[in-house]
């Protein structure tokens, strides 16, 4: 059974247009074996916080996946044997999904008091 994942993942910003679209085509080609990218997005340079690999900033980028369990971990080996990635994290979507519910749940859940707050000194 194919889920719906996200991955985040920060490569190298000193790369060439050519170097990147080889490694997001070595990515992609693992992928799309037994899956699909439903949506990339580039979120562009960015200061890393520390530095990764000696690197002090790189690309961001968001893809969203469709894919069964087995090749999220055929992925996961893939991206980290790829020396231009400095960091990466998939997340499973429905996972997502059912916390953001709880969260709503627990926001919508409010006390109403009807007691007045004496101010000190009346």
């Amino acid at each position: 059974m194919d889920n719906l994942y996200e991955m985040m993942l920060i490569n190298k910003s000193g790369l060439t247009d050519a170097d990147e679209k080889k490694l997001f085509n070595r990515i992609g080609t693992v992928i799309e074996e037994k899956g699909k990218i439903v949506k990339k997005n580039e979120m562009g340079k960015q200061l890393l916080a520390y530095p990764i690999k000696k690197e002090k900033e790189g690309n961001y980028w968001l893809f969203s996946i469709q894919a069964d369990p087995q090749l999220i971990a055929k992925i996961n080996g893939k991206l980290k044997m790829e020396e231009n990635i400095l960091r990466f994290l998939i997340l499973r979507k429905q996972e997502l999904k059912k916390k953001e519910t709880k969260a709503k749940d627990i926001k919508g859940e409010t006390r109403s008091t009807d007691k007045k707050v004496k101010k000190k000194g009346s």
